[in-house]
């Protein structure tokens, strides 16, 4: 009966490589997020597009950064 009510499966490690090679390197914090998308939203994870908004430098170094990485094949 425990299996019937189980919901999700283990993780195997295939699951985990797909989990892992969906991250990218933010352009705006330089850090490996997994909300961050290379064509949409300049290359920015969740928080830094917030940050964005509100921070017209931030958000060109962004841009110039998001290319150079697109250049790069990143």
């Amino acid at each position: 009966m425990k299996d019937s009510q189980k919901s999700t499966k283990d993780a195997t490690a295939s699951d985990v490589e797909a989990i892992v090679s969906n991250h990218a390197v933010c352009s705006g914090c330089d850090e490996e997020k997994a909300t961050v998308d290379r064509y949409m939203f300049d290359g920015l994870c969740a928080d830094c597009t917030d940050r964005a908004l509100y921070d017209y430098k931030f958000q060109k170094q962004a841009q110039k950064t998001n290319r150079v990485l697109i250049e790069h094949g990143y």
